[in-house]
C-alpha cells in the first residue's frame, strides 16, 4: 500500500499559510507524509507518535515537531491534540528551502534566547508554562476558526510567542520546560 502524502493546498488550503485544528484521536493514524510543517500539541491523554521510524511517547503538555517530508503516524486509544500546520513561508521566506523545522529558530528575532538547542522532536511543558501554552493554542484555534479581519497577523504573532516558548524549553532556559527525545 502506498503511503499517503498530504499536499499543502489540499490540507491547509490555497492562499492559506497556516491551519489550526483540534482533534480527538480514538484510533491509530496510518503512516503518512506531508508538504508542510506540523506542530502537534497534546492537550489530553497520551499516545505514541512515530516520526521517521522513531517512536516518541507523548502525553498532555507535549509538543511534537514533524518536518515536511518526514514520515509520521500515531497510536492512541484516547488523545486530544491540536495540529498547527504551517507552510514554511508563513514564518519567513528564508524557510522555503529549509530542510529542518529547527531552522525557524535561527531567524534573527530569536537570536537573544537561542543558546544551545536540543534537536528533540518533543518538548514537554508543565505547571505555569503549560497553562500559558494552552491559552495560546486555544486563542490560535479561536482566531483561525473565527477568521476575523487580521487573523493571519494574530496567528503569526502567536507563532512567534509559541516558538519563543519552544526555544526556551529546547535550550534548557525555561524554568520548568524540558525536551525529550
Amino acid at each position: 500500500m502506498k503511503m499517503q502524502n498530504y499536499k499543502a493546498d489540499d490540507t491547509i488550503g490555497k492562499g492559506e499559510g497556516v491551519l489550526v485544528k483540534r482533534e480527538i484521536a480514538n484510533r491509530d493514524k496510518e503512516l503518512h507524509t506531508h508538504e508542510f510543517i506540523e506542530i502537534i500539541f497534546i492537550s489530553d491523554g497520551e499516545g505514541i507518535q512515530i516520526v521517521d521510524g522513531t517512536e516518541h511517547r507523548v502525553k498532555r503538555g507535549d509538543i511534537l515537531f514533524v518536518n515536511f517530508g518526514e514520515s509520521h503516524a500515531f497510536k492512541s486509544s484516547s488523545m486530544e491534540f491540536t495540529h498547527i500546520l504551517l507552510r514554511p513561508e508563513f514564518m519567513s521566506e528564508r524557510l522555503i528551502d529549509s530542510e529542518n523545522i529547527f531552522d525557524v529558530f535561527a531567524l534573527p528575532r530569536f537570536s537573544s534566547i537561542r543558546g544551545e538547542l536540543s534537536e528533540s522532536k518533543v518538548a514537554s511543558f508543565s505547571g505555569e508554562e503549560l497553562h500559558a501554552l494552552s491559552e495560546i493554542i486555544d486563542t490560535m484555534l479561536s482566531e483561525y476558526e473565527g477568521k476575523r479581519p487580521g487573523y493571519r497577523a494574530m496567528l503569526y504573532g502567536y507563532m512567534q510567542v509559541l516558538f519563543t516558548m519552544l526555544i526556551r524549553c529546547l535550550s534548557g532556559s525555561a524554568e520548568r520546560g524540558t525536551a525529550t527525545t
